[in-house]
């Protein structure tokens, strides 16, 4: 059961206000969903340095509509995995799928191929089932590419992150299970550092988890609760324009960006170049895209986009 993410405020024993999660029966403050405590004595309150790793850069919010200037965009093609192929679904539906390799190595290595640095690899039956039946997979596209390889799907547990860490993965996305329980979050950037992101899917302000299929509260108070906890990125997914090549939400994006210090990677709906180029204008803090179905259908080449977003830099 996934735990609805909202922000509360309570106060602790000396009276000090915390920010703290509810799931409908009131703030838990010193439970399993409290982000003021540290875990197995690992950032515990009164360490300086955890305290100082928790703070928000300082860096004040744009206003949207006012982020003109082109930034440089990391591109991530999109390498979806389920039942060892490479897939694309539309808005996330398990029942929406069109398989575009039998190959996902394949698949990856053109992407390689063409000269793309990041690739984001997704475990998708992970995402739908818990159990990470893909995990070779992405293994050996790292090994085959050298790609660096945003991970994600079905990370549920410390181990599920050390194990991708492990094999190869730059980074690892964490979706449902930051949603389920935010703390968890805290305990991977103790043991792991920042490499890792969050990941957000929402249809509107309201976020999605297991593979999109449950509500998980607001978009806008998670977004809180995380950039106060340091996560140093967030990959945002409209679910509405997922897959559906309309070109993606930048006036929510943009919202996004502002409500965070964090950086912010784009998700959904790229449809053409032009889309590539109204993502660099939208946002100081979007530097990176993922695009997948727009690639896969040839509405544009990965040469072109790479071109398109920092004149062939991944």
């Amino acid at each position: 059961m996934v735990v609805v993410v909202h922000a509360d405020v309570a106060q602790d024993d000396a009276g000090h206000e915390k920010q703290c999660l509810r799931s409908g029966s009131g703030c838990q403050v010193d439970g399993a969903h409290s982000l003021g405590r540290g875990h197995g004595g690992t950032g515990a309150v009164g360490d300086p340095d955890r305290t100082r790793r928790l703070t928000p850069r300082a860096t004040p919010c744009p206003p949207a509509g006012a982020h003109q200037e082109l930034n440089v965009l990391t591109l991530y093609p999109a390498v979806d995995i389920k039942d060892g192929r490479a897939v694309r679904l539309t808005q996330g539906r398990a029942d929406a799928e069109t398989v575009y390799d039998e190959d996902p190595v394949a698949a990856a290595g053109a992407f390689a191929d063409a000269g793309s640095a990041w690739l984001h690899v997704v475990d998708l039956d992970a995402a739908f089932t818990g159990e990470p039946r893909n995990r070779h997979l992405i293994e050996r596209i790292i090994t085959a590419t050298g790609c660096q390889v945003q991970a994600s799907g079905g990370v549920r547990t410390l181990d599920d992150v050390k194990a991708s860490l492990d094999y190869g993965a730059a980074r690892v996305v964490i979706g449902t299970m930051a949603l389920n329980e935010p703390a968890f979050v805290e305990r991977v950037l103790d043991a792991v550092g920042p490499r890792i992101a969050v990941g957000l899917d929402a249809r509107g302000q309201v976020l999605q988890a297991r593979g999109w299929t449950e509500e998980a509260g607001d978009l806008f108070d998670a977004l809180r609760i995380f950039t106060a906890m340091g996560v140093p990125r967030f990959v945002y997914t409209d679910v509405a324009k997922d897959g559906m090549l309309e070109g993606p939400n930048v006036e929510m994006l943009a919202k996004v960006a502002d409500a965070t210090t964090a950086q912010v990677t784009a998700s959904g709906g790229v449809s053409s170049l032009e889309d590539l180029e109204v993502l660099q204008r939208c946002h100081e803090r979007v530097d990176g895209v993922i695009v997948g179905k727009a690639l896969y259908s040839g509405a544009f080449t990965i040469r072109d986009a790479l071109a398109a977003v920092a004149g062939g830099r991944a």
